[in-house]
């Protein structure tokens, strides 16, 4: 074909569904530390001793009447505990929530002392012993992988440290306490090549299978933290009869290569939501029996809380466990590695193929009834915001594209309720937690979108749901600059009017989408169905246009056996004009007619 002008084209659709809901808006509430229970958000903290906290009193339960009912304390779980003290990201930017304070509903601590990695599928049995008058007798702590019972694939952040016990560490103490330097018997290496070989035998498997069964209990996107040992006893000994040089010397050389083989596994998992945390540095020159301890030392006799106490409590159970200064170096160590998967979430967000700030108007107006279903505006906004979510996961995502999404909030003000990330369940949830109150300054709302957006690479598109007038005094003129301005920076503006027209500055909502070239619709579900589908044909624009010209660039909205035409255009080249149409969500029969009617696909073009 040369010089030729090809008519306008017709996109003939066989069947279509329309779907496509687009987003909409709520206000920011203020939030506590309470807000990470607000919508749906889960921790779980599994393990042993060493994630319960043993040896910190108190333990949650040791003042019940009847604590030896209670699990929390039959399991030693202490209320200094470190996963207890992790503050976890919460819906609302810059807001942390520390997990002890949701311990219940939305923090699951099931760790318990004694826990080997068979406790984490069967009951575990404790045997408590409180002398000879009592109480005494064995109970049953629940498998520790029912607290997802409920919650699975809804889980934010797990935690965990397993497998000592199975290779043996008490053994392995108690061997080295009664091995007396004098009257060598040779035991300790005995008990340390045991559990060597323990662990490649099966351990290892073991573990392997308890990581994959934890991550198909928490799902996919959960960040299972998995944490290694430290070091327990000075290099030097004790400096009294229980550990020499050469058995600390061993005894931290086997925890260390336990540490490594942990860590290799986590690697070879190749699974990128789960990590491995090595607290040993930390912990150098801080073990048991220097003079800054870290780790408790060997206690003889019971301590006041034991589950054993009398003969049965010889060597108490608190010994060669972190005190309160290392349960704070676990801490600051898991912490660290949480703080890093957050800023590598928001860092993923800055490099994604799109930005989209969800810019929703969270003033009084929005409490007032919106034009359709009998609702408030506010509450027809959130409907459509999040179903506006759902659509960029599950349709957007089937293009390969990955749009990151931002939530912006104004009323009098304006504030930023999330960060873009790419986490879109945290999107949905920062949506969930708006609410409506005082006046509306759009000034505001758009100056705030535009800084969200700043630095965010690809295609950069803003949504704007209003259900009023500016009543912060803010001329039209001043808001059509912030549009020029996002104009300027090749940012569509799509704006949603919500409620009655009469109450609703449209003129000023269909200019700022004018200005920007992007388009105006009420909240009517059905408009706002144009709204999402401009964004992701900007978005696939983009794509295409650095790779090939793009000829026409057209976006309708078609009912059922209908037809679009779409703009014509010249070309002076000869060769196929590939037609790239994208119809999520449906199926479409595509055919192309010049002005003579006759056909030019599917004969004679070539399409994706």
């Amino acid at each position: 074909m040369k010089n030729e002008k090809i008519p306008p084209t017709i996109l003939r659709l066989g069947k279509a569904i329309l779907a496509l809901v687009l987003a909409c808006a709520l206000v920011p509430v203020w939030a506590t530390a309470s807000a990470y229970a607000a919508d749906g958000h889960y921790a779980v903290s599994l393990g042993d001793s060493f994630s319960s906290g043993e040896g910190n009193e108190p333990f949650y339960g040791q003042n019940d009447l009847n604590k030896t009912g209670n699990y929390d304390w039959l399991a030693h779980r202490s209320e200094k505990s470190w996963p207890g003290a992790l503050e976890v990201p919460t819906d609302v930017e810059g807001l942390t929530a520390k997990l002890s304070d949701n311990k219940g509903d939305h923090w699951k601590f099931v760790a318990s002392s004694g826990a080997v990695i068979s406790d984490l599928y069967g009951e575990q049995n404790k045997e408590f012993w409180q002398g000879f008058f009592g109480p005494n007798g064995t109970k049953s702590l629940p498998a520790q992988l029912d607290a997802f019972t409920g919650i699975e694939g809804k889980v934010d952040y797990v935690t965990i440290t397993i497998g000592g016990n199975d290779l043996g560490f008490s053994d392995i103490l108690s061997a080295a306490v009664m091995e007396i330097a004098p009257l060598r018997f040779g035991t300790l290496d005995a008990h340390l090549n045991t559990a060597l070989s323990t662990f490649y035998s099966k351990t290892k498997a073991e573990l392997e299978q308890a990581y994959g069964a934890i991550r198909d209990k928490a799902g996919d996107k959960a960040k299972i933290i998995i944490v290694g040992y430290p070091r327990l006893i000075s290099m030097e000994g004790s400096r009294d009869f229980a550990f020499d040089k050469t058995e600390a010397s061993k005894i931290n050389e086997s925890v260390m290569l336990f540490n490594e083989e942990i860590e290799r596994i986590v690697v070879e998992t190749n699974d990128p939501n789960m990590f491995f945390v090595d607290v040993a540095a930390g912990f150098s020159g801080n073990e048991a029996y220097t003079s800054d301890p870290y780790i408790h030392p060997l206690f003889f006799g019971p301590k006041s809380q034991e589950l054993k106490q009398g003969l049965k409590g010889f060597v108490s159970s608190y010994s060669m466990h972190p005190n309160e200064k290392g349960l704070r170096e676990y801490t600051k160590a898991v912490q660290a590695k949480i703080d890093e998967i957050s800023k590598a979430s928001s860092l993923a967000a800055s490099t994604a193929d799109a930005a989209i700030s969800l810019v929703f108007d969270v003033s009084e107006s929005m409490n007032e009834s919106s034009a359709y279903g009998g609702k408030a505006k506010l509450e027809s906004a959130q409907e459509q915001g999040r179903a506006f979510v759902r659509s960029i996961e599950n349709q957007f995502g089937q293009s390969g594209l990955k749009p990151a999404l931002g939530v912006v909030s104004f009323s009098n003000g304006s504030s930023v309720s999330r960060e873009l990330t790419d986490d879109y369940s945290s999107v949905d949830s920062a949506i969930g937690m708006l609410s409506a109150n005082n006046g509306t300054n759009i000034y505001a709302g758009l100056s705030e979108g535009l800084a969200q957006l700043e630095g965010a690479t690809g295609t950069k598109a803003m949504i704007l749901l209003s259900g009023g007038k500016d009543t912060a005094g803010n001329s039209d003129a001043s808001i059509l600059e912030l549009a020029e301005q996002a104009a300027g920076k090749g940012i569509k503006i799509y704006t949603i009017g919500f409620g009655s027209s009469s109450d609703l500055n449209e003129s000023l909502l269909e200019r700022i989408a004018s200005v920007t070239g992007g388009t105006y619709s009420h909240e009517d579900p059905l408009s706002v169905t144009s709204t999402s589908v401009g964004i992701f044909a900007t978005m696939i624009s983009a794509q295409l246009s650095a790779t090939s010209q793009v000829l026409v660039d057209s976006v309708d909205t078609v009912a059922q056996s209908s037809a679009s035409a779409v703009e014509s255009f010249s070309v002076d080249t000869q060769g196929d004009i590939p037609a790239v149409l994208y119809w999520l969500g449906s199926k479409l029969e595509l055919s192309r007619t010049q002005g003579d009617s006759s056909l030019v696909y599917p004969s004679s073009a070539s399409t994706q």
